[in-house]
């Protein structure tokens, strides 16, 4: 039964013990009355503590989950600054590179004879 009802179901029974005192309806014990209203407060306490208490555990959870994405986020920031230091370390390895070989093949074109080309490519022409 929704707490909604039980709280209706005690109003009504209010109302009797109401009626009773009056002297309007005499016809039924109001300890059994009362009884039945203790026992829906006690089961409407009951399911509000329990509504706290998951609540809480809802609330811990949600605190847990937050730190756990918190922390994705900031392993996700980490490898992102690390491929972006590699890209730019492999781009500069690969110039270094590059310029070496550059370097290499023209020291080798001058070591065969080959240095009038180089200056003919550099815009010198050789006398």
């Amino acid at each position: 039964m929704a707490l909604q009802d039980i709280l209706r179901n005690v109003g009504t029974a209010l109302d009797q013990v109401e009626n009773y005192i009056d002297g309007v309806d005499t016809t039924f014990n109001p300890k059994n009355t009362l009884n039945g209203i203790r026992i829906s407060l006690t089961t409407v306490r009951d399911h509000m503590q329990r509504y706290a208490q998951d609540a809480i555990n809802l609330q811990g959870l949600l605190y847990i989950a937050n730190g756990q994405i918190n922390n994705l986020m900031n392993d996700l920031t980490n490898t992102r600054n690390d491929v972006f230091q590699r890209t730019q370390l492999l781009n500069l390895t690969y110039n270094n590179e590059a310029n070496e070989h550059h370097r290499w093949y023209l020291t080798w074109l001058n070591s065969i004879g080959y240095g009038y080309l180089i200056d003919i490519k550099n815009g010198r022409l050789g006398n």
